[in-house]
């Protein structure tokens, strides 16, 4: 009946298998979305478990690689220092026991030992053979040392075949900077050339040991680029030469200046002279201007220090000729640099250290007091020299030494009205080139130019007060603030007569304190009717022109 039914009804039968398979696939469909549902919430809350033990391993993980770090070089250099010292200690054991030779053939042993690990290791570990190939050449530096130096038993007694030993151990070290173009090498080797010259008993050796140094030292930076080094080298050098001087206490034991120079300062200018070139550097973007600055007050205090000590100790009495030299060298460099170089600070200094230094040959020449009236007027020829290098730091620094000049000068005691005057009219001539030319100085105030104005204005009255008679001092202000006015009306220069007032204002306290008290009755009056008849004036002409802008004073 059913087959019969089946028969009959093909279509029938057909769709009903056609909605059993839509059912049995929308039933697949639900569990695999129910599935998926469970592994998403599965998975997020998996994350959400997991996510403090990530930081904490992310954490671990950076602790991890600065614990390396530390391990890697921290430790590295640790060991490598010990080790250093542990040879040294052992064959100072056996060189206590009597064994020289052994100890000294112990000790090279090991450097070659050293030296040859370091090879080995050269590819596999980088750091390490680097830092065993250092201590090797310090190792190998002390032990050639100690074959006559800094020992009570020298295995080598000729000195000079023991210093030629040294000098081959630094050679060889220097030749490594080279090769490797490494400022540690450069300046390991740096060290050892200097402690070299410093163990020397012999004054030339010491001497030309420093400024083969520091010769070493610019091929090294000029060719190399190794600019660090010639800080370093700087410091160290003028520190060996001023244990020199000292009579090298660390050998001799006796502390005090030399009692020969042994020509010590030609070797002392040779060696300023190599640093100087550090100037001549033209690769503004490889190495920085403040750099080369600091290398050139670096130099020039360390050759000044050395230079005070030689002239105090064997040129107290002659001295001018080396003050020279220094003025013509320093000038001379100066202009060259304006020519050839761009560093502007730098040829300043060096401008500004050849007028101290003429500073001083004038000095030797005529002494105090009357040294000062040239010494005032040469401030005119700083502010020349500024002018041509279109220095405002020249201009200020001039400022400072012409304040100090006359500190001294006040300090001296002694006072001379051609001094006075010049003081004076020094400082208002470098005022008003100030004011003229200020745009090429690239000054934008009126700070110094007010400032070398004020000194002008206290030293013209100081100047007339010292040279007229006493009945006419408060005339002869009167007669400069008349002056002053008419140069403000000529120049149409505000500053001249606020200058002009306040010395009318001088004028008066002057007359009313000194003069009143001290000079003749006829003085006074004339003093009073001067002084009241020219005040009154001005006072006329300052009312009539009141309303003009005529004139733009500046």
């Amino acid at each position: 009946m059913e087959n019969s039914g089946s028969n009959m009804y093909p279509e029938l039968k057909d769709i009903l298998e056609r909605l059993n398979s839509l059912e049995n696939r929308l039933s697949a469909i639900e569990n695999d979305q129910k599935t998926n549902t469970q592994n998403i919430q599965s998975i997020a809350d998996t994350r959400a478990f997991k996510s403090e033990p990530d930081e904490e391993l992310k954490i671990n993980l950076n602790l991890n690689i600065s614990e390396s770090k530390v391990g890697e070089y921290g430790l590295a250099w640790l060991g490598n220092f010990v080790l250093l010292f542990g040879i040294i200690f052992l064959t100072e054991i056996i060189s206590k026991k009597g064994f020289g030779w052994i100890s000294s053939l112990t000790g090279f042993a090991s450097v070659a030992g050293i030296f040859m690990l370091s090879f080995k290791i050269r590819e596999s570990l980088k750091h390490m053979s680097l830092m065993f190939e250092i201590i090797g050449y310090l190792l190998i530096y002390y032990f050639t040392l100690r074959l006559h130096f800094l020992t009570g038993n020298p295995l080598i007694g000729n000195e000079i075949f023991a210093a030629s030993l040294l000098v081959i151990v630094t050679t060889v070290q220097f030749y490594m900077a080279v090769r490797k173009k490494s400022e540690l090498f450069s300046v390991i080797a740096m060290i050892f050339a200097v402690f070299t010259a410093m163990v020397s008993s012999n004054a030339h050796i010491t001497l030309t040991l420093c400024t083969i140094a520091a010769a070493v030292s610019m091929v090294l930076f000029f060719k190399f680029d190794l600019s660090r080094q010639v800080r370093f080298s700087v410091v160290l050098i003028y520190f060996a030469l001023l244990i020199w001087i000292f009579n090298n206490p660390m050998m001799t034991h006796k502390f005090g200046l030399i009692k020969v120079h042994d020509f010590g300062y030609i070797y002392i200018f040779i060696i300023a002279f190599i640093f100087s070139l550090t100037a001549l550097y033209k690769s503004k973007d490889k190495i920085s201007p403040d750099f080369v600055v600091s290398v050139v007050v670096m130099n020039g205090i360390g050759f000044s220090l050395l230079l005070f000590l030689m002239v105090i100790t064997f040129f107290a009495k002659d001295y001018v000729w080396l003050f020279t030299t220094i003025f013509i060298f320093a000038f001379a460099y100066s202009v060259f640099m304006k020519l050839k170089t761009d560093w502007k600070n730098i040829r300043a200094l060096y401008a500004l250290y050849s007028f101290s230094a003429l500073s001083i040959v004038v000095y030797g020449f005529l002494g105090f007091p009357a040294a000062f009236m040239l010494l005032a007027f040469e401030s005119l020829l700083v502010v020349s020299m500024a002018l041509w290098f279109r220095s405002k730091f020249i201009v200020f620094m001039n400022l400072l030494m012409f304040i100090g000049l006359l500190i001294t000068y006040k300090a001296v005691g002694e006072s001379l009205s051609s001094v006075n005057f010049s003081f004076a009219i020094v400082s208002l001539v470098t005022a008003r080139i100030l004011h003229l030319q200020s745009e090429r100085l690239g000054i934008k105030t009126d700070f110094l130019r007010n400032i070398y104005m004020i000194i002008g204005f206290i030293m013209m009255l100081y100047a007339l007060h010292k040279s007229v008679p006493v009945g006419f001092v408060t005339i002869s202000w009167t007669a400069l603030a008349l002056v002053y006015f008419g140069l403000s009306i000529l120049l149409k220069n505000l500053k001249y007569r606020w200058m002009s007032i306040f010395t009318f204002a001088a004028s008066a306290f002057y007359l009313f304190i000194v003069d009143f008290q001290k000079i003749d009755m006829v003085f006074r009056v004339l003093a009073f009717l001067v002084l009241a008849i020219i005040s009154i004036g001005i006072s006329i002409y300052y009312t009539k022109r009141q309303k003009s802008n005529k004139d733009d004073l500046v």
